[in-house]
């Protein structure tokens, strides 16, 4: 213990972490969260992607004062994958609060992420004034939809009475195989990564799974129960018995729930499932986190139960930051080419970008999309760093763009390219991924 008062942030040495800083940096973590458990923060060093170099420290002398560590991820973002990288477990001791530590050591983290080529910067964080006065934005919403069990379930009954009544038998009416429902078991696992694949081929935000990666999610436990739907009778046969859908569960939310688009029963059931053991748990409410576009939010309003879609929760903000442009605009370029063609904008057009001192220019033709550093055009929108990040990643819709704030646009076709070229999309991260376990 230091006997002099901190004398600030920059009075400590920043560095990062080695195999020998596990001990005490779980120590630190435990005094101030509360957590991680043993188990969580063995877990973490199992990670197939972790280094002890992806924590940031502040030292005062030996003494590790304040903590942050890096995760490295691929986010999907339509039909492209992005290197992002996330801060967790921003922690400073109490009696060095006050000293710009977390401020340092956020600046480091953006450091390290531009030198590891990330595109990127995410935190899910309970403190936004701190990551909006270091230069990062509102970027995800969280969304969910929450109601009662028995109403989930009597909605289906009712839905489903609904369309056998509506439904005109034939002698030659081919109905598909019964689904049935169950726990998961564990030598299935290439199912669910065969439906995550599918279910997230064109989504916006979720991460690259790999089979290594999976192998550690399902280890890690931080969740209660999977379950599945099984196609036909389940069978002893593993090989034989086709699994179309799989949700997983913590404490009453349904964290994650995927399905085959060939079968949407399979989803509906696995919630009747999943509300039903609920209520043998004496648990009478459900909640659901899904993407914003997913039509099981309409099942639950329709149960009465309620929608949210918000960028704080319970205190909790979803923020990011733009680490450089020119990469982010480089590697989007073949979807920015795909949403000037796909809405009919006469080509070729441009737009610029004017963001702070640096100018870019989007020129499309009929061919391909490139971006160009230096210049701006007739056309073009001028902005800081801070207030970008969320139109180019999808968060907000260039149409609302309030025409007194902080966006201004030359051309009314700037406003009107910038609607196109960066439309708002369905953000969102799957839960499972960052779920405490």
């Amino acid at each position: 213990m230091a006997d002099d008062p901190p004398r600030g942030a920059s009075s400590y040495s920043l560095t990062t972490g080695r195999s020998g800083d596990h001990y005490p940096v779980f120590e630190l973590l435990s005094s101030i969260f509360n957590a991680p458990s043993p188990g969580e923060f063995q877990a973490q060093l199992e990670e197939p992607w972790y280094e002890p170099s992806d924590r940031l420290l502040l030292k005062d002398g030996a003494r590790i004062v304040s903590h942050l560590r890096l995760y490295h991820r691929d986010m999907r973002l339509g039909s492209h994958w992005l290197p992002v990288a996330g801060i967790t477990e921003l922690a400073t001791r109490q009696e060095y609060r006050g000293q710009g530590c977390a401020t340092a050591l956020i600046a480091a983290a953006e450091r390290q992420m531009r030198e590891d080529g990330t595109v990127l910067g995410l935190v899910r964080t309970t403190s936004p004034e701190l990551f909006l006065r270091a230069g990062w934005s509102y970027c995800g919403r969280h969304c969910y939809s929450e109601t009662g069990t028995r109403e989930i379930l009597a909605q289906l009954s009712a839905t489903e009475s609904s369309r056998v009544a509506a439904a005109s038998p034939s002698p030659h009416d081919s109905r598909p195989a019964p689904l049935s429902t169950r726990i998961w078991r564990h030598v299935e696992r290439a199912a669910l990564e065969r439906l995550y694949l599918q279910n997230t081929r064109h989504a916006c935000g979720p991460i690259q799974r790999s089979d290594e990666y999976w192998r550690w999610l399902i280890s890690r436990r931080a969740y209660d129960t999977i379950y599945v739907a099984v196609e036909g009778p389940d069978k002893l046969d593993l090989d034989e018995t086709p699994i179309v859908g799989y949700a997983v569960t913590k404490g009453d939310r349904i964290v994650e729930i995927m399905g085959d688009a060939r079968l949407p029963a399979a989803r509906t059931q696995l919630v009747a499932r999943i509300c039903g053991d609920a209520i043998e748990r004496d648990v009478h409410s459900i909640r659901l986190d899904a993407p914003p576009n997913d039509p099981l939010h309409r099942l639950f309003v329709a149960a009465g139960g309620q929608h949210r879609w918000r960028e704080i929760d319970s205190g909790q903000a979803l923020m990011a930051k733009l680490l450089d442009p020119l990469d982010f605009l480089s590697q989007l370029l073949p979807q920015i080419f795909d949403r000037a063609k796909n809405a009919g904008l006469t080509l070729p057009t441009e737009l610029g970008l004017q963001i702070g001192e640096m100018k870019l220019r989007l020129v499309v033709t009929r061919r391909s999309a490139k971006v160009e550093r230096g210049k701006l055009g007739r056309s073009y929108i001028t902005c800081g760093l801070q207030d970008l990040t969320p139109l180019f990643v999808g968060h907000l819709d260039a149409k609302a763009l309030p025409p007194d704030g902080p966006w201004q646009c030359s051309t009314r076709t700037a406003a009107e390219l910038a609607n196109v070229l960066f439309p708002r999309l369905p953000l969102w991260r799957p839960p499972l991924d960052e779920i405490s376990a």
